[in-house]
């Protein structure tokens, strides 16, 4: 039993399942029988669901800490502040050939990290919480936020390509992490 509610999505990784929980906890689990490959707990809690990049599981949490791992054994890896809780899942592409994460954060950017590093590639300011996935379509990556703004950027600059707001009725909710 995982030590908490399950608010991602499991996520296939080369040597099993990866969940995460919002206790914190992070694991792979066997894909044959459910056991534990490995596990840890984060300091902070996670409902963002992981990406796995070649040998790394990606997590963000909501300490606004952007974890990697090794699927196989769960040794740590890199570990990058980007300002604000991550609770929208974790993309995964490609740009210029290399693996990349983009991590959506409430702190009001997209950020795109090198998968093996945890460098900086870019970010872009999209001047609101965003607190979904975003999406890969071709050579853009398309974002929502909470004040109702989709925001296409292009994969390999984050340079904005367009922005248009969505009609509602209802005002945003922020969301406060305090």
């Amino acid at each position: 039993q995982l030590p908490g509610p399950v608010m991602s999505s499991p996520v296939a990784s080369g040597s099993g399942v990866a969940v995460t929980s919002t206790s914190g906890w992070v694991g792979v689990l066997s894909p044959r029988s459910g056991r534990t490959r490995w596990q840890t707990m984060l300091p902070s809690p996670t409902q963002s669901t992981p990406a796995v990049v070649g040998e790394r599981l990606i997590v963000g949490a909501d300490d606004g800490i952007v974890r990697s791992f090794s699927t196989d054994s769960g040794d740590p890896g890199w570990a990058v502040d980007v300002g604000g809780p991550v609770i929208g899942g974790i993309t995964p592409a490609r740009i210029a050939g290399r693996g990349v994460v983009l991590v959506p954060s409430t702190d009001g950017s997209v950020y795109a990290l090198d998968a093996r590093t945890g460098r900086q590639v870019w970010a872009a300011d999209l001047g609101d919480q965003v607190t979904a996935a975003p999406t890969v379509n071709g050579a853009m990556v398309v974002a929502g936020t909470m004040g109702g703004h989709v925001t296409a950027l292009d994969l390999g600059t984050g340079s904005v390509r367009w922005d248009v707001t969505v009609p509602t009725d209802r005002k945003s909710t922020r969301l406060n992490f305090s």
